[in-house]
């Protein structure tokens, strides 16, 4: 449970051609990369909010972007997590290790995040801003289901 960004897929490694001009040549990280960009070399912010959305499916589902599943399969957590999303089952892809501690609608509306974040065409994927305040409203529901939890669960008292 210990976030640890250092790669989004995307860096730029600058190169001097003969003519001493840059040349770019464009890299990624298995998993992280955006289909639509793979295909046409062009280079946006879109791209970031691609990787961004594999991320969040990362923190949904305590796995990484690519996998070994079940049956020993190289699995994209992309094409995985949608699967069950699109058929409205949440449960099945939570990270394990939260042991079912969770809100299930802060957890279906990062997992909903993730999703818009990973749509093709990239034109329909959100801006970080929007991102920014669905995750908030992520945040609260988790804050007010723990408060919810605490206020349902008896106190113990001791006396002596």
């Amino acid at each position: 449970m210990e976030a640890k960004i250092s790669d989004f897929g995307i860096s730029r490694d600058y190169i001097m051609n003969e003519t001493g001009a840059l040349s770019t040549t464009l890299m990624g990280s298995m998993g992280y990369m955006d289909h639509e960009y793979m295909s046409s070399m062009k280079l946006t912010e879109k791209v970031d909010i691609y990787s961004f959305g594999v991320l969040l499916f990362e923190v949904v589902c305590g796995k990484n972007a690519i996998f070994i599943d079940a049956s020993q399969q190289q699995t994209n957590i992309v094409e995985w997590a949608k699967a069950f999303i699109n058929r409205g089952v949440i449960d099945e892809i939570v990270d394990v290790s939260l042991h079912g501690q969770f809100d299930v609608q802060s957890v279906w509306k990062v997992a909903e995040v993730a999703v818009a974040c990973v749509e093709v065409p990239s034109s329909r994927r959100p801006k970080m801003s929007e991102i920014y305040l669905e995750l908030k409203e992520a945040e609260r529901l988790e804050l007010e289901s723990g408060e919810r939890n605490a206020i349902d669960q008896p106190s113990v008292e001791f006396t002596g």
